[in-house]
């Protein structure tokens, strides 16, 4: 299954596991720090419900004194204003904040004390006498409704999460119970002095209560934080609270209950009593206080704590988003450095496995139809495994590049080798043929079979061109000799005795001119070449004239023309595209061969090949010989020199000459048997001189080919030949 899979999506399941764990890892975190915060924010709402709650509590009991105190008075007061107004304003925040705690409050048992504390506190006070409640009544439902909200204060201690709300409720709860203390002891004042006296059990009837409220001040001192206990323990110095007994503690002064109830109960006048309520107005106030000061603190301490956790939760949402995105980022730019390289690798296989090599090897196999393409090298950069992979390629691209040319420049060396090896063996077995046919003829006297055999030596001739031709097309240099410099026209005839159809050629026109003997050779191979491609392509009663002139720049040019059909603008591109860049031996060898041996002697000489089309058509091949290459001939050597002049049209009985002649049609005759008494032209400086010619025999005309036929062929011939050597051992 996995290797269907493309490296992108190998690298995406790799980043992928860290990736979604560290993502679940951000949205836990978050959500877990943002419901922390919605917790804390919650106990803030319930802190702060519950001193709103206190202080209403408070402000109950405040105004339950008030109308107690308006009870008594005589005649009987009206109700007391401030202190209503100050719980309709408690009463007023108490309904604001249940509306916003409403929905925070889990517990049943706490949202069922609300409505008990609405249905005590939905007595209306009207402004009206008729509807006024009576003060006793109001005294009494406010008693109720003040203890209603005191119990809502401590149930809401079921509600708070956060540790210290809850151990601030849990103190006030000891507080309360304190309070309803106090509040025992004052109604037993009352009693005392409702009957003129304190009962003889008092002390009996006094003991749970300052038992229970000494067990709550206890807890409470150990609940409450340094500042709430100094304070409590104040309380306690200053009289606010009833002495305690032997508990152990620092402060046990306080009130005597039992004392200050016999003092209370002395009198049973009006003034006593209101004292008396004054006095347990005055410890329930103080011990409100109490009350009032931690459930303050606990709710700014929720309000901080909630604060803090609403920015934990976004310090940390912007923390764990950063890092998420930051872990994105970094798996898309990790796995892009990894793809890229690999994909850059692929594609430079690819394009090395599907064009570069094809290519190269199409160029091997078909050099001059497809040039050798260049390779691309394989770039690697870094250090890593991708890195080496692609430097490995690039080992293996160069590798196989060496091997193929290599093995294409062995292909072409063993060809040519092969090449080489044959033209040696058929150039020894034709020079042996050649020597056989020369021995013949010096002892042959028929002039009719003599002339046979001169066919066969100009047949044996042409054979050897070929052999020759091989060795160029495999680029054995020939051996250099030094010698005497020859006059182009004796090259000229040279090359015309290697043509089949030589009757044809004439000399138009030739400038005198000598060259080296180690480059008259090719040359007159060259030539005979491009003279035997005239007489092929063109009518066999036409001629093929051969013109060579100075150019004046110290160059020579020779133009041989034929009266051919021609050739195409296309045809004469490619030919001279052949004598500019001939093809390689061995991988395609067209119908062009012999311009392919014409382009490689021109390339060894160093002369410049070119084919044009005739004026009266055919085609034109211009030969220009460099400057530096020839050289004009002395007077003496023009004398000896034989120039062309008209002649006749060529006649077809003309017997074939031996090589180095031309035939007679109006040309210098080349060296052949002629009847006695013949006459030869020769023209020294554009003048006809009449030259006698001396009576030769048969056997002198014999000896004479056979000895200018014996040094062209040593003049060709390297110095040593082990092909030939091979051949004649074998």
């Amino acid at each position: 299954m996995l290797e269907r899979l493309t490296i992108r999506s190998k690298l995406l399941l790799l980043l992928l596991t860290p990736l979604v764990a560290l993502l679940a890892f951000a949205v836990s975190g978050t959500i877990n720090r943002f419901e922390a915060a919605s917790v804390a924010g919650r106990d803030a709402r319930l802190a702060e419900f519950a001193l709103a709650s206190a202080e209403l509590s408070t402000a109950l009991q405040t105004e339950r004194w008030a109308v107690g105190i308006a009870v008594s008075a005589t005649p009987s007061e009206s109700q007391p204003a401030a202190e209503a107004a100050a719980t309709d304003r408690a009463l007023e925040r108490w309904n604001e904040l249940v509306i916003t705690v409403w929905d925070d409050l889990a517990v049943p048992d706490v949202r069922a004390q609300i409505v008990l504390v609405r249905e005590h506190l939905d007595v209306r006070r009207s402004t009206t006498d008729q509807d006024r409640l009576p003060l006793p009544v109001l005294h009494a439902e406010l008693a109720e409704s003040a203890k209603a909200t005191g119990a809502l204060v401590t149930d809401l201690s079921q509600e708070a999460a956060e540790i210290e709300l809850l151990r601030t409720l849990e103190v006030v709860q000891e507080l309360f119970v304190m309070e309803a203390g106090l509040e025992r002891i004052s109604a037993l004042g009352d009693d005392a002095i409702a009957a003129g006296g304190p009962p003889p059990d008092l002390p009996l009837v006094l003991e749970p209560t300052t038992e229970a409220i000494r067990a709550a001040f206890e807890r409470a001192l150990v609940s409450l934080p340094p500042s709430g206990a100094t304070q409590l323990e104040r309380l306690l110095a200053d009289g606010y609270l009833p002495t305690l007994g032997s508990t152990g503690l620092p402060n046990v002064d306080g009130f005597d209950p039992i004392a200050a109830i016999t003092a209370a109960a002395s009198g049973s006048g009006v003034a006593e009593r209101d004292d008396w309520s004054a006095q347990t107005a005055t410890r329930l106030t103080a011990l409100n206080e109490v009350v009032l000061t931690e459930l303050a603190r606990s709710a700014a301490h929720s309000a901080a704590l909630a604060h803090s956790q609403q920015q934990e939760a976004l310090v940390f949402a912007v923390l764990a988003g950063t890092i998420v995105v930051l872990a994105l980022a970094t798996a898309f730019v990790v796995g892009r450095s990894v793809r890229k390289p690999l994909i850059r690798l692929t594609r430079a296989a690819q394009q090395l496995s599907r064009e570069e090599l094809p290519a190269l090897v199409e160029a091997l196999r078909n050099p001059r139809q497809t040039p050798a393409p260049p390779v691309t090298p394989i770039q690697t950069r870094g250090r890593d495994e991708v890195a080496q992979l692609g430097q490995a390629l690039a080992d293996v691209q160069r590798a196989t590049v060496d091997v193929a040319k290599e093995q294409g420049d062995l292909l072409h060396q063993g060809v040519s080798d092969i090449v080489v090896n044959l033209a040696r063996r058929n150039q020894s077995l034709l020079d042996r043929q050649i020597e056989f046919i020369e021995q013949l003829e010096r002892r042959e006297e028929d002039p009719d079979q003599l002339a046979n055999l001169f066919r066969l030596d100009h047949l044996a001739t042409r054979m050897r061109r070929n052999a020759e031709s091989l060795l160029v097309l495999a680029g054995a240099e020939p051996t250099r000799r030094r010698g005497h410099r020859v006059a182009l026209y004796d090259v000229i005839r040279v090359a015309m005795g290697e043509v089949e159809d030589f009757k044809r050629i004439r000399l138009a026109s030739l400038d005198p001119v000598t060259l080296e003997s180690s480059r008259a050779v090719d040359l007159a191979h060259l030539m005979a070449e491009l003279m035997d491609n005239a007489t092929q392509f063109s009518p066999p009663d036409t001629a093929v004239d051969i013109a060579g002139r100075h150019m004046g720049d110290g160059r020579y040019q020779v133009t041989i023309t034929d009266q051919g059909i021609g050739m195409s603008p296309d045809q004469l591109a490619a030919a001279n595209a052949v004598l500019t860049e001939p093809p390689p031996i061995g991988l395609e060898l067209g119908l062009s061969l012999g311009l392919t041996v014409v382009a490689r002697l021109g390339r060894r000489l160093h002369v410049d090949l070119v084919l044009t089309s005739g004026l009266d058509g055919g085609v034109s091949a211009v030969i220009e010989l460099p400057a530096g290459m020839t050289e004009r001939p002395s007077i003496e050597h023009q004398a000896a020199a034989p120039m062309p002049m008209p002649s006749p049209a060529p006649s077809t009985a003309t017997r074939a000459p031996t090589e180095g002649r031309i035939p007679p049609d109006g040309q210098p005759p080349l060296p052949m048997r002629r009847p006695r008494g013949e006459r030869a032209v020769q023209s020294i400086s554009g003048s006809a001189v009449i030259v006698g010619a001396r009576e030769r025999s048969p056997e002198h005309v014999r000896y004479t080919l056979s000895q200018y036929r014996s040094g062209l062929r040593r003049g060709r011939q390297p110095e040593h030949s082990p092909a030939a050597g091979s051949e004649e051992s074998s």
